[in-house]
Formats: C-alpha cells, sequence, structure tokens
C-alpha cells in the first residue's frame, strides 16, 4: 500500500463552497481529502491510500465523478522552478540549485523545458532524483502519474474546445 498525495481541482467556476456540496463530496468518497474554495476555484487535497498511486488517483477522480462533479486538472503542476522543487524536496534552494549545476549529485540533471523562468518537469526531476539514489521511488511514480492524468485531462478539454483542431494535429504529428 502506498499513501498517494495530490490535489484535484475541479470543473468549473463557483461562487461559493457549500455545505451540501461538501457533504455530496464526503458521502461519495472523498472522506479523506481536504476541500478548500479560493478564488472561485473548488479543489480537494487527498492523502490516499491504494495499492498504487495510479489506482489511488483513479478512484479519487470516480468519487468525485459519482458525487457529481468533474475534475478539470491536477492541482500540481509539472512544471515547476528551483524553488518549487525545493519545497516539493523538503530541501533548501541552494541544494536543488547544486544539483541542477551539477554541483551536487551525478550530474546530468534534465534541460529545463522553459527558459523562461527556467522551470523544469517535475517527473523529469524525480525520475533524475531516483535513478541518483536522492529520492524515494514513490515520489517519482506519483509526478510520472499525476503528469499522466493532467495531459489526459488537458487533452480531454482541448478535444472538447477544438475538435477539429486536435485532429489536424495528430494528422501533422503522426
Amino acid at each position: 500500500m502506498v499513501e498517494a498525495e495530490f490535489t484535484l481541482v475541479l470543473e468549473g467556476r463557483w461562487d461559493d463552497l457549500t455545505p451540501e456540496m461538501a457533504d455530496r463530496l464526503y458521502e461519495a468518497g472523498c472522506d479523506d481529502g481536504g476541500v478548500l474554495y479560493r478564488d472561485g476555484r473548488i479543489s480537494i487535497t487527498f492523502g490516499r491510500q491504494a495499492e498504487t498511486v495510479e489506482r489511488a488517483v483513479r478512484s479519487a477522480i470516480a468519487d468525485v465523478r459519482r458525487a457529481g462533479y468533474e475534475v478539470e486538472r491536477i492541482g500540481e503542476s509539472d512544471a515547476v522552478g528551483q524553488a518549487e522543487m525545493a519545497e516539493r524536496l523538503g530541501k533548501s534552494r541552494q541544494y536543488v540549485h547544486q544539483l541542477v549545476r551539477g554541483d551536487r549529485g551525478p550530474g546530468g540533471f534534465p534541460p529545463p523545458i522553459s527558459l523562461d523562468g527556467p522551470s523544469w518537469s517535475w517527473r523529469e526531476a524525480t525520475a533524475w532524483l531516483v535513478a541518483a539514489g536522492l529520492a524515494d521511488p514513490i515520489v517519482a511514480e506519483t509526478a510520472r502519474v499525476l503528469a499522466a492524468v493532467d495531459a489526459t485531462l488537458a487533452y480531454q478539454a482541448a478535444r472538447r474546445d477544438s475538435a477539429a483542431l486536435v485532429d489536424a494535429i495528430e494528422a501533422t504529428i503522426r
């Protein structure tokens, strides 16, 4: 068993988080999640136990849907800067900076995915950290699953909003 920690952001803009909404989510199985209303968005942060991270995330999404709501995206972005990496790892910014520069660890840290910032893929960074013996494998597995789920949710939204464009892009990249 693993305990997967992640946040699901619900679709739509909400005026408020009502007690009835919270009750529906709780009764549908989201009793291991903390519901948060902020800036017109409702999210649920889970600490869910399951056989795998994938099962934990998939069961949480199913529970949200059973309550009558849809998941828009994962709350934890795959794109992270050095400060966010440090926070997620429970390490200092200096430690992460040294990993990125190659002054610490085996070297070869993954390149940034964006030079504006810059930012790195959390999924790639955690895979590197595990391979270097600097992080628990569950960290990389969680990052991998969350990135895949978030990409799938984004793909479904793009398909709903711009089906013809998605079809044209898929034909181009095949």
